[in-house]
């Protein structure tokens, strides 16, 4: 149910009295939304009233979501608008936002379900880039002598943010584009070997 007050101009400044007995044109104002029924009785004739349904509706702002470095769960980009009753918290926020390559760990600037909304109110949800992952321990080369049997070419190194990866190469300026892999070379012959390293970045970091 709403409530009106009624007043005797139209800027509603000048509030009816309840013993006012002139004839007025009268004026309602809504205080709360809902509707109500404005009965205006006689103090002379009580029997001689006047009534109007007045409704009132409630006071809306545009909830505006947006994406950056990614997409809505339907894979759009385009912002997202809502209208959220003047003091009530957002009910449907987007969820299922998926990050665009290159970037993880997505957060909203704040969050729409604790905030309440007052006026008109953008909350913008950012994935952030991914950082490189990291050689955080060299192989070293192994001196080896031959012995006819295959032999490990180098100590394993460490990453953080991912894991290592090892291919021979043809020589010591040129990386290769393939071979890559996570087991260490190893080799049979005696010679000289151009083993290449790198960190390979987890769902979380890059190469």
């Amino acid at each position: 149910v709403g409530a009106v007050k009624l007043y005797t101009d139209e800027n509603c400044t000048t509030e009816v009295g309840a013993d006012a007995t002139e004839t007025l044109t009268v004026y309602a104002k809504g205080v709360s939304a809902g509707s109500a029924t404005v009965t205006v009785t006689s103090i002379a004739d009580s029997s001689k009233t006047a009534s109007c349904a007045v409704t009132v509706d409630p006071i809306t702002y545009a909830v505006t979501y947006k994406v950056v470095n990614g997409t809505w769960s339907d894979g759009e980009k385009e912002d997202i608008t809502k209208y959220v009753e003047s003091g009530n918290k957002p009910k449907v926020v987007p969820t299922g936002m998926k990050a665009a390559d290159g970037y993880t760990s997505g957060a909203w600037d704040k969050n729409p379900t604790e905030t309440t909304i007052t006026g008109a109110t953008t909350f913008t949800y950012t994935f952030t880039a991914k950082q490189p992952a990291t050689v955080t321990k060299a192989p070293e080369a192994k001196i080896l002598t031959y012995t006819g049997s295959a032999q490990a070419l180098l100590t394993a190194g460490e990453a953080e943010g991912g894991k290592m990866q090892y291919a021979i190469g043809k020589d010591a300026t040129t990386a290769p584009s393939d071979g890559w892999s996570a087991s260490i070379p190893t080799s049979t012959e005696a010679g000289t070997y151009y083993v290449w390293y790198k960190a390979v970045g987890n769902d979380d970091h890059i190469d």
